[in-house]
C-alpha cells in the first residue's frame, strides 16, 4: 500500500487524467461501428439498372474512359467526366478512383469546387499485372457518393 500513497507532482496528475480520459474515450470508440450492412446503401449508391440510368443518375454517376486491355500497367489512362451541374448549393466536391485488385489501392482523391465549371480530369493509373476493376467514387454535396467501375485487363509482365 505505500508504494501508492506516493505524492504525485501536478504534472503527474495532469498527466495520469489525460491517459484515463484518452483509454476511455479510445475504447468507446472502437465499441461502435462506423457502418452496418443497413446503412452501406445510404453511405454509397449505385445504378439500379446500368443499362438504362435515370436522368438523376445520370447527372450522379461518373462517366469511365478508359481501354479495357493496356499493355503498360504503369501508365494506364483514365478520364473521369460528369455532366453533373457546378452551382454554390448543388456541385461534385471530390472524385475518388479505387483498384482493389492492386498493392496500392487508392489511386487519388480529386477536389473540386463550383468555380471548376465541370467535372473532367485526365490521369494515368498505376495498375498491377492481371484483371482488375478501377472503381470512381463521385460526391456531391446533396446526394452522397456514387460509383461506378471498369473492368480493365493489365498484359503479364505489364507492371
Amino acid at each position: 500500500m505505500a508504494r501508492f500513497a506516493k505524492n504525485l507532482t501536478r504534472r503527474e496528475m495532469l498527466w495520469a487524467w489525460f491517459g484515463s480520459l484518452g483509454a476511455f474515450g479510445i475504447s468507446g470508440f472502437l465499441g461502435r461501428p462506423v457502418a452496418s450492412a443497413s446503412t452501406l446503401p445510404e453511405l454509397i449508391q449505385f445504378p439500379r439498372d446500368r443499362e438504362s440510368l435515370t436522368p438523376f443518375e445520370k447527372l450522379h454517376i461518373p462517366m469511365i474512359r478508359m481501354p479495357d486491355v493496356v499493355e503498360d500497367g504503369a501508365n494506364a489512362p483514365i478520364i473521369v467526366a460528369m455532366d453533373h451541374p457546378m452551382e454554390q448549393d448543388h456541385y461534385i466536391t471530390s472524385v475518388q478512383i479505387l483498384d482493389y485488385h492492386d498493392p496500392i489501392i487508392w489511386k487519388g482523391t480529386f477536389s473540386f469546387t463550383p468555380d471548376n465549371g465541370e467535372v473532367y480530369l485526365y490521369t494515368q493509373l498505376r495498375i498491377d499485372s492481371g484483371e482488375s476493376t478501377v472503381y470512381v467514387i463521385a460526391e456531391c454535396n446533396q446526394h452522397g457518393k456514387w460509383v461506378t467501375e471498369h473492368s480493365i485487363d493489365v498484359a503479364v509482365g505489364g507492371c
